[in-house]
């Protein structure tokens, strides 16, 4: 095939690379052509400066190869007929159609923002926010006559500021009719054709609908939609499941219906754990806390001066170690058998629940990654701490002679819940990837909430030191 303007021999699809190159100040059909965006199975998309209206466009070519058959070219200027009756915001816009030096064209709104696969992985919360705008896009394009065949994360654009366009309707076929695309093109992407379609039956509204969960599932997971995956977090999964079912009966009837039930999954609590699941991991985090408390508890008995009875069995370890006048003994510091056997057996148990629970996160899908945005119970570890230390001081220095010392029921309860919130931000950190010392809220919470418990401590130690 040969440029019909410089006799060059044209490998691709699209205008002459020579002809852009060196004829960049000219125009055609009123475009200033300015670059390749990437190229098709039916041509070569050009962003393009529109000269009259002095904007930026997309103008895509018929391929070479299909240009010099008749029919083919009526079919690319039918296919852009059939998209015109397409107006919606998330469906780019086609301005225009025709042929000019031999070459069939399509010019189409310019979307800025690249594509959604080059995203890549998505948190829960965006994923669910763009399929939801696809959902929108999708239902325009079946209500007016339409079946996409190609949607996956290629052929959904995004704008600078993060608006969903659905474009690439280079294999599109209308409802009820003849394909508009030439015979042997390829039907789809593996992994988003739905099973009937690969049997060889047209493609129908539903076989749409299984790409959009397929594509649903390669946002939120990060892999290709092939083979069985994990489930996904929150309601995701059922969602997705339903979506890809092998028979099509079984899936949504209408992308409305996939909008209605990807709704019932607040944006918020797509990456959140199933309420059923949040209950484990309480139970989990109330281990973590018994056992913090024991081993507070061991650790402050066991250095704090105590003086021993005469007749009692004299500690395993201690330091300090001083006989008094009445044969007493002294220590100040001893290895407190009973107290610190106890807390290791809870340590032990609380650190098999963590990994009961991580494991059974694993299996399930429930492990994510959301770098950004607030980190659960990191702020309610924050107010604990705050509320702590600040009853705390006020107690110790603006109450009456009587409430000098921290009042043990009311102090120890506000560090407990401390460190309850802090262990559940501390479970949340491992299931959604996250650094706990990149949390100010919950490393300030925490600081607040050891405040009491240590000067008291060390106030203690410090009266008992002598005998």
């Amino acid at each position: 095939m040969t440029c019909v303007r410089c006799g060059s021999v044209l490998q691709g699809a699209g205008p002459c690379p020579k002809c852009l190159l060196t004829t960049a100040s000219e125009t055609f059909a009123g475009l200033e052509l300015l670059e390749p965006l990437g190229e098709g199975g039916m041509g070569t998309v050009y962003r393009a400066r529109h000269v009259r209206l002095d904007r930026l466009v997309a103008v895509k070519f018929l391929s070479a190869a299909l240009a010099t058959q008749p029919e083919l070219k009526d079919r690319f200027t039918r296919e852009a007929r059939a998209l015109a009756k397409v107006t919606h915001r998330n469906v780019v816009q086609i301005f225009d159609a025709g042929e000019e030096d031999g070459e069939a064209y399509l010019v189409m709104e310019y979307v800025d923002g690249g594509t959604l696969a080059a995203k890549g992985q998505l948190e829960p919360r965006e994923a669910v926010r763009v399929t939801l705008a696809v959902c929108e896009a999708l239902q325009a394009v079946h209500d007016a006559g339409l079946v996409h065949r190609d949607v996956k994360p290629e052929n959904v654009l995004l704008t600078s500021n993060g608006e969903v366009k659905l474009s690439d309707f280079g294999i599109a076929r209308e409802t009820k009719g003849q394909a508009l695309t030439r015979p042997g093109a390829a039907m789809g992407t593996p992994g988003f054709v739905a099973p009937e379609v690969l049997r060889g039956e047209p493609a129908s509204v539903r076989a749409d609908l299984y790409a959009l969960g397929a594509m649903l599932r390669q946002l939120v997971t990060g892999e290709a939609p092939v083979g069985e995956a994990a489930p996904l977090p929150g309601g995701l999964d059922v969602i997705v499941r339903r979506a890809m079912a092998a028979a099509p009966e079984l899936r949504f009837e209408s992308a409305r219906e996939f909008q209605l039930a990807l709704r019932d999954v607040t944006l918020e609590a797509a990456g959140a754990l199933p309420p059923e699941e949040q209950l484990w991991s309480r139970a989990v985090a109330l281990s973590m806390t018994i056992a913090v408390a024991a081993g507070s508890w061991a650790g402050l008995v066991s250095l704090t001066p105590r003086v021993h009875a005469a007749g009692d069995v004299p500690p395993l370890v201690a330091l300090g170690t001083r006989t008094l006048s009445d044969g007493r003994l002294f220590t100040v510091a001893r290895f407190e058998t009973g107290w610190i056997l106890a807390a290791a057996a809870l340590f032990s148990v609380a650190l098999a629940a963590v990994g009961a629970l991580r494991q059974h996160w694993r299996k399930a899908g429930l492990l994510t990654s959301r770098p950004s945005g607030p980190l659960p119970f990191a702020r309610a570890t924050f107010i604990a701490g705050a509320i702590a230390v600040s009853t705390f001081v006020t107690r110790k220095y603006f109450l009456s002679p009587e409430l000098l010392a921290y009042m043990p029921l009311g102090g120890g309860a506000m560090i407990m819940a401390v460190a309850y919130f802090a262990c559940l931000a501390r479970l949340e950190a491992w299931r959604l990837g996250r650094r706990l010392l990149r949390e100010p809220a919950w490393v300030l919470g925490v600081i607040g909430g050891s405040i009491p418990p240590v000067v008291e401590g060390l106030r203690q130690m410090l009266e008992r030191a002598q005998p």
